[in-house]
């Protein structure tokens, strides 16, 4: 098994038990760009898993900084940027923290690539990520 299926898995549970330690009814699926479908408030949401390691990611005057680097794309060539079409929320896995951060699809701006900090992988980030998809807007 490559090491980028068993990076997938690996986050694919890590945010399943996530959703189901906040009350989130949700299933693995794996059904076209759907890798885990939740409920909130009876309807379903479409969740597309993006997993990552920490990497070093540059170094300046001597000291390393590390970020997570995500694929935010589906397809092959030319990458894809994610969109409502395809799913509903984008679901972004620290393997080793085991965390993981909410972003509805149209947060992510068409890009096809999002780096975020470690920092940004706090404890609690599960919930208060989560939480904030549905402050703006309870269409989802």
């Amino acid at each position: 098994m490559t090491d980028n299926i068993l990076t997938g898995q690996l986050g694919e549970s890590i945010c399943s038990v996530r959703l189901l330690k906040m009350d989130i009814p949700c299933s693995l699926v794996h059904l076209q760009k759907t890798d885990i479908l939740a409920l909130k408030d009876g309807k379903p949401l479409r969740i597309q898993v993006k997993s990552s390691r920490m990497k070093r990611a540059y170094e300046r005057k001597g000291r390393e900084y590390f970020s997570y680097h995500f694929s935010i794309a589906s397809g092959g060539r030319p990458k894809q940027p994610l969109t409502k079409e395809v799913c509903d929320i984008v679901a972004l896995v620290a393997i080793d923290r085991e965390r993981v951060i909410f972003k509805k699809v149209e947060e992510l701006d068409g890009k096809l690539t999002k780096h975020i900090t470690p920092d940004d992988f706090f404890i609690g980030c599960d919930l208060f990520s989560w939480k904030k998809c549905f402050d703006r807007d309870e269409t989802l």
